[in-house]
């Protein structure tokens, strides 16, 4: 069977969308079911991937212990092959997703307010009747038609209506109810007494400078 990347992702995905016509991977070799899949992408990049579609693998790649100056040739253009493709790909998911949201959000928001309208015209109709029908019953809940209509009783609570008066308020008359989360801006500690820091009194460490290498 031959597929390109894209289709293969779909169908390890279990997607039927029908991914853009893009002719730039071919299957060369299909290993068997639980085996590795080899595909050559544009810019003659061969890799192997497995049946999740993970890249396990470039039969072409130079060993480990080849010539830097190998390495670098063989890196270099591979790298920036990816990171273009994944860039592009990203920028395809957004535009594509905007589509998706522009096409779909009003047709949701207006179904929303049909709901919302037919609240707002009929609620208190259908409070007045169920009030009727279920005078005194034990039961709080009736039917008519497709309607399930109920009544249910609330707890008494507190609302906020000003959050800084009210805390203030409660500082004052039931602290415990005033929730306060602290943190530590390690920035701020000076550096006379990171000298003489103790882990286990202190719950810091301080990571020692270091050379970070990065591969761009």
């Amino acid at each position: 069977m031959t597929m390109t990347i894209e289709e293969h992702t779909d169908f390890v995905n279990g997607s039927d969308l029908e991914a853009p016509e893009v002719p730039e991977t071919e299957t060369l070799d299909e290993s068997a079911d639980d085996g590795p899949i080899t595909l050559l992408l544009s810019g003659n990049l061969l890799i192997h991937v497995d049946g999740n579609g993970e890249v396990i693998g470039m039969p072409d790649a130079p060993e480990e212990s080849a010539q830097i100056f190998e390495i670098a040739a063989y890196y270099g253009p591979r790298k920036q092959r990816f990171e273009g493709k994944i860039a592009g790909l990203e920028a395809e998911k957004a535009f594509h997703l905007k589509r998706i949201a522009d096409h779909y959000d009003p047709q949701i928001k207006q179904q929303k307010s049909g709901l919302a309208w037919l609240e707002a015209r009929f609620r208190e109709p259908l409070r007045q009747w169920a009030l009727q029908n279920l005078l005194g019953k034990a039961r709080k809940t009736t039917q008519i038609g497709l309607l399930t209509l109920s009544f249910r009783k609330t707890t008494e609570k507190l609302e906020i209506v000003d959050e800084a008066t009210a805390v203030q308020w409660a500082k004052l008359t039931c602290p415990d109810a005033v929730k306060v989360k602290e943190s530590l801006l390690v920035s701020l500690v000076p550096a006379e007494l990171r000298e003489t820091l103790k882990e286990d009194s202190s719950g810091l460490r301080v990571v020692p400078p270091s050379d970070v290498f990065t591969v761009k």
